[in-house]
């Protein structure tokens, strides 16, 4: 699911759309930029404090993020929305 999100995310910018151009490439490329900068910014006080603190950084940072993956599949298994859409033609019954 991860590895899914990037390039959707990617190809669903409405920059993607546009036509080509020098322009638009600068301001995309921009818009990256400030998206990972800002990113970093949001989490350099907890990655600080982490490496700081803890006896072994990364098996805390792994451990976090698999709290993290779980508690979003979690959400995603408690939703009441089926995973066959209603109109999806059913398997002939034998």
């Amino acid at each position: 699911r991860d590895v899914l999100y990037l390039p959707a995310a990617y190809f669903l910018t409405p920059v993607e759309a546009a036509p080509a151009s020098t322009a638009l490439s600068v301001f995309s490329y921009s818009e990256t930029g400030l998206r990972l900068v800002n990113t970093r910014a949001e989490f350099i006080d907890p990655i600080d404090q982490i490496e700081a603190t803890a006896l072994d950084p990364y098996a805390t940072f792994r451990s976090l993020y698999r709290q993290q993956r779980a508690s979003q599949l979690q959400l995603i298994d408690q939703r009441d929305t089926p995973t066959i859409p209603d109109w999806y033609p059913r398997p002939a019954q034998k």
